[in-house]
């Protein structure tokens, strides 16, 4: 017969939010009466699946990551206990890895010093510990910033040559680019939490030499290819494209290191859809950029001209009698159109030409809400009201100030421009 002497019992339920609502609800009876001997402790990583009447209930502990330094001190006293020289880039490595758990550095130490050997260095911890490190990351980061691919390519090689995990090497690597980030936005943080003083120090410096939209879309890279390895026939393969796809671009750096381009004393912005083409591949991209807006122009003056010809007639109403009538006019248009009587307030009928109206507007998306076939279909009833005939009309933006009685030379010179555009000529 067993007799126990304890003052106190103590039920640990770990992963407590992984008990059913049934199962709290059996609990919550116990909880909020225990006996006088007995203490309940309930572990968890997600808090916010707890009910909040179990919650309320308890005393609330939260454990944080522990720090380098005290880490580092407890794994030191643990090496003189066991009588075992272990280098301290070894100790470093176990305490990037355990990620400020103090229960895991002390299990990969305990694997480390199970080798029996009297003194371990950083080729013995291999044999245990995964071969990616911080100091390795920021030599690979090193390359890519100052592009240089091939030494890029050949230490992720030499990582997938000597077995290490490459999903676990991305993941180090995304986690200091996020540090990175952070420090851009935070320069005082102190992070010699997670990394010895050295590769503090060089990481501060780093995150200085790249510019915030690049540092983003390194993250989002990193991260989807992250992802690819596990499917990628060649594992190291995801990450070398993402080598290549940085270590081709123009730039990387931030702007304080003097790599901004500038035209007309203008910092240029990269377009958004070929800011990773290659310079040729730019090249054809503003080529064709001006053959379209080549194009569009032309088209304009094609659409002005059909219009001008196909309504070309005279209007038994004159400029005058529309300028005369023209706030009336406005004045019914707002009553059911609010937002179109507020454009035509600023607008102005200039003249009329070849049976069209041309109305002048201050901006290009007023000339565009006039010619809508909602918009077209509201005024042609309004004109028809006013002027007992239908008015079509054109928009302008901004013209110069015409006279109402211009008359256009024969032929018509933008005519005669356009027929000239397409290798043509005006016979008649």
């Amino acid at each position: 017969m067993i007799f126990s002497k304890s003052k106190y019992k103590i039920f640990i339920i770990d992963e407590v939010h992984m008990l059913s609502t049934q199962a709290f609800n059996a609990l919550l009876k116990t909880i909020e009466e225990p006996p006088a001997h007995v203490i309940f402790i309930l572990a968890t990583t997600e808090t916010h699946k707890l009910p909040l009447t179990i919650i309320s209930r308890c005393q609330r502990f939260s454990f944080k990551k522990i720090g380098y330094d005290i880490m580092m001190k407890r794994l030191k006293k643990i090496c003189e206990e066991e009588k075992t020289k272990v280098d301290k880039d070894v100790l470093e490595r176990v305490i990037n890895k355990s990620d400020g758990c103090l229960r895991d550095a002390e299990s990969l130490l305990g694997q480390i010093l199970s080798l029996n050997l009297k003194s371990i260095g950083i080729k013995d911890a291999g044999l245990i510990l995964p071969t990616s490190n911080a100091s390795i990351i920021l030599q690979f980061l090193e390359h890519i910033l100052q592009k240089e691919t091939k030494p890029a390519i050949e230490l992720l090689q030499q990582l997938t040559d000597e077995g290490a995990n490459l999903e676990q090497f991305a993941y180090d690597f995304i986690e200091i680019l996020r540090l990175m980030m952070i420090l851009q936005t935070d320069p005082t943080k102190n992070i010699k939490v997670d990394y010895s003083e050295k590769d503090a120090k060089k990481i501060k410096k780093l995150a200085t030499e790249i510019s915030v939209p690049n540092l983003i879309k390194m993250i989002e890279s990193a991260v989807l290819r992250r992802v690819e390895i596990k499917s990628s026939p060649i594992p190291q393969l995801p990450l070398e494209l993402f080598v290549v796809q940085f270590t081709s671009q123009p730039t990387l750096k931030s702007p304080s290191q003097g790599e901004t381009k500038q035209c007309n004393n203008e910092t240029m912005e990269p377009s958004p859809r070929n800011e990773n083409l290659l310079p040729t591949e730019q090249s054809h991209a503003t080529n064709d950029r001006q053959k379209n807006n080549n194009n569009e122009t032309i088209i304009e003056k094609i659409k002005d001209k059909v219009t001008s010809f196909a309504h070309k007639k005279a209007l038994k109403t004159t400029l005058e009698e529309i300028k005369t009538k023209w706030s009336e006019l406005i004045d019914k248009i707002a009553a059911e159109n609010h937002s179109l009587g507020f454009i035509l307030k600023m607008s102005e009928a200039r003249k009329v030409e070849d049976g069209v109206l041309y109305i002048s507007v201050p901006y290009s998306f007023h000339k565009d809400k006039l010619e809508e076939s909602k918009t077209i279909k509201i005024m042609d009833n309004h004109f028809e009201k006013c002027f007992a005939e239908k008015i079509n009309y054109r928009c302008q933006i901004s013209p110069a100030n015409p006279s109402s009685d211009e008359t256009p030379s024969q032929p018509d010179p933008e005519l005669k421009e356009l027929a000239a555009d397409f290798g043509g000529e005006v016979i008649g």
